[in-house]
């Protein structure tokens, strides 16, 4: 590939906007169960990673989970708690998250 090719294809790819799963959701905040108890709940969020395995599965739950804040922000949350049993799981097949206005 060219340098003038690769200047063109980097041009291209700065031009789109990430995905939220990429950059995750500014301004959410990752809480435990006892730090909301005077929030407000929103909804139940669930999230399953594309890829599984100790190779990419990190960055699949990552991606994921970001996935997950982003959409709870969508609907108002400014605050999130992950159920227990998928953190740093790199085999987790299901993400659930519960989303609160705090």
């Amino acid at each position: 590939m060219t340098r003038i090719t690769a200047l063109i294809a980097l041009g291209l790819l700065a031009a789109c906007e990430p995905s939220p799963g990429l950059v995750g959701a500014p301004g959410m905040r990752v809480a435990s169960d006892a730090e909301v108890t005077a929030c407000t709940p929103t909804k139940i969020y669930t999230t399953t990673p594309g890829v599984f395995g100790p190779v990419v599965g990190e960055q699949a739950l990552e991606f994921a989970r970001n996935q997950t804040m982003a959409d709870a922000q969508e609907d108002g949350a400014n605050t999130i708690v992950f159920e227990e049993g998928g953190l740093g799981d790199t085999d987790a097949f299901l993400i659930r998250a519960r989303g609160y206005i705090c």
